[in-house]
């Protein structure tokens, strides 16, 4: 293989694996083969089962190098990362994860001038997510990724046409070229939680004192074949639970707290908490048969449908149900399902705590 670069300049394309969709792996390499920028390298760093074989009709051409190295035991996300990420050879790294593919041949030009626009930024591509998706997966990552966009997949091309950079609040997201010493220097505070990465590695540019910068020029799609079970994304809201100590632990906490992202999830537990103290107070008056049973059950079920419809406003599920010729049951559906996400991430929190 050609190398090109000197440790410097160029990207390193990490890409962690864990049992991914094939289609959605050739997909990644077969637009990562045709950028028009050239300086770069790709690694996949494999958590799960061996799948090689299954990309070799798609693997990078010699102009690009490339690495599939396979994780002794299984690592986690930010395991997997942390282990890989001294095998690459350029300072800037994108994490690109294993759903995530980039919607243009220029993404990684874009991605570079964008952050040679401004040394103290980090470039978090914009993310988007088809309009005909199932709700499930809408809501989940919308209410997660503050660039996240529907769109009809047969109209990329004429509406992601702006170059415009645009600042972002620190969130999760799934894309995120980042430096060597950033990563470098939150590997080496030794967190616990193997199971998360995002949430922690961006704890960490709050920091720094940097900024997100994002366009759509660096857009990529969460794939198609993402799972949209409803134990898929409890058990991932259950994990980034767990990660919220690890996130106020590395981070200027002061910073932390005044961002939305991170007031944001001080307000799901805070909705947990009322009702949990409220349907405690309502069973104690039905079993003593007690004259505020009725008042407590209105307010129970009066805040959540406050809470949720409030939720839905805010990800713009209005629109997305238009779009998508949702039936009101969906929207009845999605209110519970925030419920349960709700619920899913407070013990997740609880589980840190015992």
């Amino acid at each position: 293989m050609n190398e090109t670069g000197n440790g410097t300049g160029g990207i390193s394309v990490l890409i962690p694996t864990y049992n991914p969709d094939i289609n959605d792996i050739k997909e990644i390499l077969t637009i990562l083969n045709n950028q028009t920028y050239r300086k770069f390298e790709i690694i996949i760093a494999n958590d799960g089962a061996d799948f090689l074989n299954q990309i070799q009709s798609v693997m990078p051409i010699n102009s690009v190098p490339f690495q599939y190295r396979k994780n002794d035991k299984r690592l986690g996300l930010y395991g997997s990362i942390k282990e890989n990420v001294t095998y690459c050879k350029y300072e800037n790294i994108l994490v690109l994860e294993q759903d995530i593919i980039p919607l243009s041949i220029n993404y990684l030009k874009s991605l570079i001038e964008l952050l040679e626009s401004g040394p103290k930024i980090v470039v978090t591509s914009s993310l988007i997510i088809d309009v005909k998706t199932d709700y499930k997966k809408y809501v989940f990552y919308r209410r997660r990724i503050s660039n996240l966009r529907t769109i009809d997949s047969s109209k990329i091309t004429s509406e992601f046409s702006s170059n415009s950079p645009i600042d972002a609040e620190v969130t999760f997201t799934k894309a995120d070229l980042l430096s060597k010493d950033i990563l470098t220097e939150l590997f080496s505070m030794g967190s616990k939680n193997t199971n998360t990465a995002q949430d922690i590695i961006l704890s960490s540019i709050i920091q720094r004192n940097r900024k997100l910068v994002t366009s759509d020029a660096t857009a990529c799609e969460i794939g198609h074949s993402d799972p949209t079970s409803f134990t898929f994304f409890l058990k991932k809201e259950y994990l980034y639970g767990k990660s919220v100590f690890d996130v106020w632990r590395h981070s200027d906490k002061n910073a932390l707290t005044s961002t939305k992202y991170f007031k944001e999830k001080l307000f799901r537990l805070l909705f947990v908490a009322t009702e949990i103290i409220a349907i405690i107070f309502c069973l104690f008056e039905f079993l003593v048969n007690g004259p505020l049973r009725l008042p407590l059950l209105i307010a129970i079920i009066g805040i959540g449908l406050f809470y949720t419809q409030a939720v839905l406003a805010r990800i713009n599920f209005w629109a997305f149900g238009r779009r998508s010729q949702f039936l009101f049951t969906k929207i009845i559906k999605a209110s519970v399902y925030i419920i349960m996400l709700d619920v899913t991430y407070a013990l997740g929190i609880l589980r840190r705590l015992i």
